[in-house]
């Protein structure tokens, strides 16, 4: 990372410092429980006036001020496979054998802001919007993901919205790798790059 943002890099290659591989996201870390306001970021399609999915989150993440969010500290930038889940996933309707769903680049952000947990969720539908971001089916591929995953230790009352914490903090395996890589190191943004968290190994790290 330069300056606490991702030095984005092109892809597939992803040779670029700050940036984790892992083509199967199938660890099971030690969970981690954050405290604050955590948003989960993910693209996993580019955008012709945006960029590459790297570059998307980076961008993303570097304004982030401008919709008035206060960036604390990050994770590095992860890459995930795209894993369909039969339940949710709904069929490509122009499948590609060789990459059907692109690669995910994934990342977490703490931030602070004087929003509600709703208030924030319509904001950050508002950032993918301004991304780009379309829903032709259900998990099509995206330009901006954004998710709200805890929200100063609030628990949704059933049937409440949005659902805090969000499920993926416990489903899906990378996002505590993610948690695990910003908590780890303690770097606060420009304060210097944070520490990789990377001891399992089937996660390198690309330099």
């Amino acid at each position: 990372m330069t300056n606490s943002i991702f030095n984005p890099s092109p892809c597939p290659s992803c040779e670029a410092s700050g940036v984790i591989w892992n083509p199967t996201p199938t660890l099971s870390p030690t969970l981690v429980q954050p405290s604050g306001i955590i948003i989960a970021m993910g693209s996993n399609l580019g955008d012709a006036h945006w960029g590459n999915p790297a570059t998307i989150v980076a961008t993303c993440l570097r304004l982030m001020p401008s919709y008035g969010l206060t960036v604390v500290r990050h994770s590095r930038l992860l890459v995930t496979a795209h894993v369909p889940d039969p339940k949710l996933d709904n069929p490509n309707p122009n499948p590609d054998p060789a990459n059907a769903f692109p690669d995910y680049h994934n990342a977490v952000v703490e931030v602070m802001t004087a929003l509600s947990a709703a208030d924030l969720m319509t904001l950050l539908h508002e950032i993918e919007r301004d991304f780009g971001r379309t829903r032709p089916w259900f998990h099509a591929p995206r330009t901006l993901d954004l998710d709200l995953l805890v929200w100063n230790g609030q628990v949704s009352a059933p049937g409440g919205w949005p659902i805090l914490p969000h499920p993926a903090l416990y489903e899906r395996p990378f996002i505590q790798t993610l948690l695990q890589d910003m908590m780890a190191s303690g770097t606060k943004v420009g304060q210097g790059d944070g520490l990789a968290s990377s001891e399992q190994g089937n996660w390198r790290e690309v330099v």
